[in-house]
């Protein structure tokens, strides 16, 4: 399905509106910079339903909004646009963002750009241009202070929404899955039908890549693959993400894979003032957890049952079981490359060192893992 159409399908943007950690993390970044806004040009690029330039327009006294929206979801964000926008504040244009000409820059960027594992969908892409091509201050410095690194990266942090994004690795054990998915093969009725167990698996990959992992889950703490600063990556430093991660399990128990999850941040500008009073909702304590003094946060991380987001997590199943012992070290070579047919998935690998992995089953085992890959890749065609 185009990638632009797949976005007119109504219930992607139900679950996306019904995501509270996803519509309390912008709604939070918006409110706690409401004096920021003032008075400011603000785009929303990849509108959607137009959630976040609404949220932008009552919460803020920003001078304008432009939302962009390149599927055909833009005809009825223009009419949602209409019924609540009784100011004319909100300008709707409907393209692709790499399409568009403004009168006059922009002072704010906002979007929400995420996908499974942060980059699945490289929407990213998007906001980069618009960046780089349409936010003030970007080629020509509003006060000339271009040799000025650190202060230039200050000021973009508190322009882009969010401005920075973390992924997040951590082994995890399935056991439960396995037995629901691959070893209810081995006695039905009596009768051994074992023979399913690989297609029972390759099922499993394709299906179930994506999916809400406990706590309980984890053997390990997680670890940061990547630190992705909106400020100044480029498309080029996306195009392969390489990192050598290192475990020290917590608890004994079955590697079953790696799960992927992510948060982003949002700069709060003014950090002396404490605005918590300006959000009334009983639930806010809840979804602010991960925030700090310095940033919103809005977080996949699967540590906390009631931020469970439409995001889930990502699951790279491994070939083989693998026994871990508590407290046992180990470390893993983990890639995410473009996939060069379809620039806007990614295909994930990890290197199992040979301490993991008998040397007599590597080649099987990277035949298996590559068809996982392409099972993955197969969840998120869907």
């Amino acid at each position: 399905m185009d990638y632009f159409q797949s976005y007119g399908d109504i219930s992607v943007h139900k679950l996306m509106l019904s995501d509270k950690s996803r519509m309390e993390g912008y709604r939070r970044a918006i409110i706690k910079n409401k004096d920021y806004f003032k008075d400011k040009i603000v785009l929303d690029v990849g509108a959607g339903t137009g959630i976040l330039s609404l949220f932008v327009m009552k919460e803020t006294e920003a001078k304008k909004i432009i939302s962009v929206e390149a599927s055909p979801l833009a005809s009825c964000l223009k009419e949602i646009v209409k019924n609540n926008d009784k100011n004319n504040r909100i300008e709707v244009i409907h393209d692709k963002i790499e399409n568009v000409k403004l009168d006059e820059k922009v002072d704010i960027i906002i979007s929400e750009w995420m996908g499974f594992y942060l980059l699945h969908e490289s929407m990213l892409s998007s906001v980069l241009y618009a960046r780089d091509n349409l936010l003030k201050g970007v080629d020509d410095r509003d006060n000339n202070n271009n040799n000025d690194s650190s202060q230039y990266r200050s000021d973009l942090k508190s322009r882009l929404y969010p401005y920075k994004g973390n992924i997040y690795i951590a082994p995890v054990t399935l056991d439960n899955l396995y037995e629901s998915e691959i070893n209810f093969w081995d006695d039905i009725y009596g009768f051994d039908m074992s023979t399913m167990k690989p297609h029972a698996k390759n099922f499993m990959y394709q299906n179930k890549a994506v999916q809400v992992i406990d706590p309980e889950q984890l053997l390990s703490l997680p670890e940061t693959f990547d630190v992705i600063d909106i400020c100044s990556v480029n498309n080029d430093d996306l195009q392969n993400i390489t990192n050598l991660l290192h475990f020290k399990t917590i608890k004994s128990g079955n590697l079953h894979g790696f799960a992927l999850w992510f948060d982003v941040h949002f700069d709060i500008v003014n950090k002396n003032n404490n605005d918590n009073d300006m959000i009334d909702d009983e639930e806010y304590d809840i979804y602010s957890m991960f925030d700090t003094d310095e940033s919103v946060v809005l977080s996949t991380s699967p540590c906390i049952e009631e931020l469970v987001t439409h995001w889930k997590q990502t699951v790279l199943f491994l070939p083989k079981v693998i026994e871990l012992k508590q407290n046992q070290e180990f470390s893993c070579n983990f890639s995410l490359d473009v996939d060069h047919n379809n620039p806007r998935r990614y295909n994930i690998s990890v290197d199992i060192p040979p301490s993991l992995l008998s040397q007599d089953n590597n080649k099987n085992n990277e035949d298996l893992l590559e068809r996982v890959m392409n099972a993955c890749n197969d969840y998120y065609d869907k």
